[in-house]
């Protein structure tokens, strides 16, 4: 009976492990242009995109900050290429994309870098 058990909690465990990885297998990342610019303080943070995406339901994960891996022209008020980055269902694309998120895949470039690095 004991053996059962253990053998038991031990499917249900692997079971439980391959829907989360599948999960996160489907998620994709997105990315919203922060609209910051060179030499000024201005553009939406991470935390306004999170609020974003909180004030339609949209569930997310691994918000990190990030840059578009773009070249711009070195001068005060010119784009900086800062972008945030979440990980979303692909059924969330659709209400993602009407408050201005994209796939990240449309930006081969980009990267995640430390938010205080930028």
């Amino acid at each position: 009976m004991y053996r059962r058990s253990v053998i038991a909690v031990w499917l249900l465990s692997i079971a439980a492990c391959g829907e989360a990885g599948s999960t996160l297998e489907m998620a994709i990342d997105i990315y919203l242009d922060a609209g910051s610019t060179q030499c000024e303080k201005d553009g939406a943070s991470l935390e306004q995109m999170k609020d974003q995406l909180v004030a339609v339901g949209v569930a997310f994960a691994n918000a990190s900050c990030g840059v578009d891996g773009k070249v711009y022209t070195a001068m005060c008020g010119s784009p900086d290429g800062n972008i945030g980055i979440f990980k979303v269902s692909p059924d969330e694309l659709p209400a993602v994309r009407a408050l201005g998120f994209e796939a990240l895949a449309n930006i081969p470039d980009a990267r995640r870098v430390s938010c205080s690095d930028r």
